[in-house]
């Protein structure tokens, strides 16, 4: 029989069927080497899904560097809502993210880390989004493979900056006659390789790393409405006080509380504060909390003060990955990633309650997120159709809030 030969890329997740035919030889043999015949269609099952390979991840257009807008993008059904979560054909929290085999989510928050691994760090994206495997809890799935060293030593850098210094300037859209600061940096990069220790070892193939950063800084204004006390409710004058409907509101003197059952207390005359009965905690209050700059407007019944805030972001994430074969038949890798999502982001006292300060932090929101990821994996080949892959993981998040008012 004629010799056949062909080469077959398998990607992430696929199942591929290759019948080889094999026709009767001659004296003269000729050997047929053909490019790849990888199947364009799958026919063996009916899983839907959508690889994007390390071609596409690097040349496609995406605002931003997360993976997950990148899939929504190019697959059908599958739709970003909010910052990190997706719809499946309508069903929201329908999707379960991996890495490695390794679980890549926020089981609190039910949906994709705040800051997942870098697009620098990854070799392949299936977005799987019918009958995806049983072994998995959600109807589809986002599967990522992440990027090895090889014999050659490769890497890249790379740095993304806006600015409203240059370029065209934001345009206004509220009341505000400026648009407020933006400065927005992404940048990183990666390196992979053998491992060479020189004189001491050599890992041409045999031993590799690969090691990707990324971080993201922004520093910007946002527009910002809240509602302070006017001028003449700091004297304690409340003769105006009014409700959205425009109904009077009476102040009573708490001093002047009866006894039980009735508890009947008298109103301050004209609804005026006397000033000595000013507490401390008022007086402090008022020295840090700014005058209204739309002073006509009632408080109770709309925002009477405007300004641009602090609102800034810092994250960073970092891959790590190493590559090691004992033989023809033993592979073993491991692989470490950490996120950081740390943003602080103005309140509004209009649905909290909290004070507004002179400083220009209105009760400033901080968030901060940890996220760890890690995978032990050993593939074992005992024939050519048939192999083992043991595969240990590790994950660890950490969702903290607070205030600085």
């Amino acid at each position: 029989m004629q010799d056949w030969k062909a080469q077959l890329t398998l990607l992430a997740m696929q199942r591929a069927e290759v019948d080889a035919t094999l026709s009767v030889g001659s004296a003269s043999t000729v050997v047929e080497v053909k490019g790849d015949v990888a199947p364009l269609v799958t026919t063996t099952d009916g899983t839907l899904s959508n690889v994007l390979e390390q071609e596409r991840i690097e040349q496609l257009p995406l605002n931003g560097r997360m993976f997950y807008s990148l899939i929504a993008q190019t697959t059908p059904g599958l739709q970003n809502v909010g910052s990190s979560t997706q719809t499946v054909w309508g069903v929201r929290y329908a999707t379960e993210y991996s890495q490695d085999g390794s679980l890549l989510q926020d089981k609190y928050l039910q949906g994709m880390v705040d800051r997942p691994p870098a697009l620098e760090s990854v070799d392949e994206l299936v977005a799987t989004t019918n009958a995806a495997s049983a072994k998995l809890s959600r109807p589809a799935v986002i599967t990522m493979s992440t990027k090895a060293g090889t014999n050659q030593l490769h890497g890249s850098l790379f740095e993304t900056n806006r600015d409203n210094g240059y370029g065209l300037a934001r345009k206004r859209t509220d009341v505000f006659s400026k648009a407020p600061q933006l400065v927005r940096n992404e940048f990183g990069g990666s390196i992979g390789g053998p491992v060479l220790i020189p004189k001491l070892y050599n890992g041409k193939n045999q031993t590799f790393f690969f090691f990707s950063y990324e971080g993201r800084r922004v520093a910007q204004g946002s527009s910002t409405q809240i509602a302070v006390p006017t001028a003449a409710m700091r004297n304690g004058d409340f003769s105006g006080l009014t409700d959205s409907s425009n109904h009077g509101i009476t102040i009573y003197n708490p001093y002047t509380t009866g006894p039980a059952p009735s508890y009947t207390r008298s109103s301050f005359p004209n609804n005026q504060i006397p000033i000595t009965l000013e507490s401390p905690t008022a007086k402090s209050l008022w020295a840090i909390t700014p005058l209204p700059t739309l002073p006509n407007v009632n408080p109770l019944a709309g925002y009477n003060y405007s300004a641009a805030t602090p609102d800034s972001d810092r994250e960073y994430t970092y891959t790590m990955r190493f590559d090691h074969r004992f033989s023809d038949r033993d592979h073993v890798f491991a692989r470490y990633t950490r996120s950081e999502y740390g943003e602080t982001v103005p309140g509004n006292n209009a649905n909290d309650g909290s004070p507004t300060t002179t400083d220009g932090q209105i009760n400033n929101e901080i968030v901060l997120e940890h996220h760890h990821s890690g995978v032990i994996s050993w593939v074992h080949t005992l024939s050519p159709t048939f192999f083992s892959e043991t595969v240990a993981t590790y994950q660890s998040d950490y969702n903290g809030t607070s205030r600085s008012e």
